[in-house]
């Protein structure tokens, strides 16, 4: 949960952060465009933003079927391990690695090329004459659209389905988790009595929300998202909607 507390953070956080630049670029057309540096920054923000979705979803996944062995097999010494910290710290940095990975891959292709120099237009004032300033753009920009690469359609389709994936698992395990909780809840229940019966019949619910929400959070925020890099991958020439 604290894995996928800091990834969703960092995706608000750069969300707020791109759409202010965006809102300040379009609302004064005498604005200078971002230097170099900014730029920069905001090119690894994004690739760092791509990094940190793919890792909430694998975190996700991993929190939940940790959590239906771990009840399913409660009583199983071979399954202590899953609810050791160690666990949780390997899981989460073999995650970190493979994600890691798959973005240093695509991301590390481009970089930031200088187009055409911004001048100022003519109702600004404020500028001296032959005012400009280097203007740069990702050479990801057109780089998709004008020259796909086989690589770069087998890196789109297999980030497709790692999104794809997980989207399809999570209502599986919600629905293995969801029984397993029912049946851990009810084993309690028969051990206890009165008001400590009532607690566990809340604690139980609660759970299963918790489970159904995120479930549902998921599949909307990634499945679409999938779907689409995976057939930005087979298109080679995109019609413009993909």
């Amino acid at each position: 949960m604290i894995g996928i507390a800091i990834c969703d953070l960092f995706n608000m956080s750069f969300n707020v952060y791109d759409t202010t630049i965006v809102l300040l670029e379009s609302a004064d057309k005498c604005r200078p465009p971002a230097s170099y540096a900014t730029k920069l920054f905001g090119f690894w923000s994004s690739a760092f933003e791509d990094h940190t979705r793919r890792l909430s979803s694998l975190f996700g996944v991993m929190m939940a079927l940790t959590r239906c062995l771990i009840i399913k097999n409660a009583l199983n010494p071979k399954f202590e391990f899953f609810s050791k910290p160690l666990y949780a710290l390997l899981s989460m940095f073999i995650a970190f690695v493979l994600s890691t990975i798959l973005t240093i891959l695509f991301w590390s292709r481009y970089e930031l090329v200088e187009v055409k120099a911004w001048t100022p237009p003519l109702d600004c004032t404020g500028f001296p004459p032959g005012y400009t300033v280097p203007r740069y753009k990702s050479s990801m920009d057109d780089a998709w659209l004008l020259k796909p690469m086989l690589s770069l359609q087998i890196f789109s389709v297999i980030d497709g389905l790692i999104k794809i994936i997980p989207t399809l698992m999570f209502p599986i395990l919600t629905i293995i988790l969801v029984r397993e909780l029912k049946k851990a809840a009810a084993s309690r229940r028969n051990a206890s009595v009165g008001s400590e019966k009532h607690e566990e019949n809340s604690k139980s619910h609660q759970a299963t929300k918790l489970v159904i929400l995120m479930t549902i959070t998921y599949m909307a925020a990634e499945g679409p998202l999938g779907i689409i890099y995976v057939v930005q991958g087979f298109v080679t020439q995109p019609p413009g909607i993909v």
